[in-house]
């Protein structure tokens, strides 16, 4: 059997077309619920100090999905004259109710220098209440978070 040149342009064609070929990706479903998430990102008391030298330029939120499924990774820009900063997200969710792990870093120049992750209870849109607002207890990452001794040389 022999196939002429259009008939065989034809039928890859209609094979690309209809997806005979087998090469067409599955798409993932939207999600049923979404929840709005308001973190509330503040300035630590230590963090003043080194405003004055290295200003925070950005803040990165990631939410997860525990134990390691990526819901949301987005950076916000920290407005330099700010101490705190309000934020509100649009979390795609899986069921009504989930426990979602959310990591807060403060950078400076792409590098954190603050951070913290809270598991927070999130709660589907229009099945009641506020935006959940989890307050972040932030804690020293950058240099030397790690350091536990500090020598001098030379010595007087």
């Amino acid at each position: 059997m022999t196939m002429s040149w259009t008939a065989l342009r034809r039928a890859i064609a209609i094979g690309l077309v209809t997806g005979i070929g087998g090469c067409s990706e599955p798409t993932k479903a939207p999600s049923a619920f979404v929840a709005d998430l308001a973190p509330v990102v503040v300035l630590p008391q230590t963090a003043n100090a080194l405003a004055a030298t290295l200003p925070i330029d950005a803040v990165r939120i990631r939410v997860v999905r525990p134990p390691s499924e990526s819901v949301l990774d987005t950076l916000v820009p920290f407005p330099a004259a700010s101490s705190s900063l309000n934020v509100r997200l649009r979390v795609p969710l899986n069921a009504r109710l989930e426990r979602l792990s959310i990591t807060v870093e403060l950078l400076v120049v792409s590098r954190p220098y603050y951070a913290a992750t809270e598991l927070v209870d999130v709660t589907a849109e229009g099945l009641g209440g506020a935006p959940a607002q989890p307050v972040f207890n932030l804690v020293y990452v950058g240099p030397g978070a790690a350091a536990r001794t500090l020598r001098i040389t030379p010595r007087d």
